[in-house]
């Protein structure tokens, strides 16, 4: 799994700034999926596609699956990666998110 801040966007409208992402490779389809917590008054609907550009500089287009509430009023926003994830930094060099 890998993790890291990002920007989440719909067109030109950022929904999200600096939001802890993390994203896993799914072998069986190919592909990559990953989620997203949400605060209170953060939202992001079901469909897509939505934009993600992270703090790396890399830019995907991911489509929300679901949305699930967790204890308290934080959600949980489950997502696919369309196309293919480009590799972030080497491992070594990856810092892990400070909240």
């Amino acid at each position: 799994m890998e993790s890291f801040r990002a920007t989440i966007y719909e067109g030109r409208r950022v929904l999200l700034k600096r939001a802890v992402v993390h994203v896993w490779r799914t072998p069986a389809t190919d592909g990559w999926a990953g989620h997203v917590l949400l605060s209170p008054g953060h939202k992001l609907d079901p469909g897509g596609p939505y934009g993600m550009i992270c703090e790396d500089g890399r830019r995907v287009q991911v489509s929300v699956n679901r949305v699930q509430a967790l204890t308290g009023r934080d959600e949980m926003v489950s997502f696919t990666g369309s196309g293919e994830l480009p590799p972030g930094p080497d491992a070594s060099e990856l810092k892990r998110p400070t909240f």
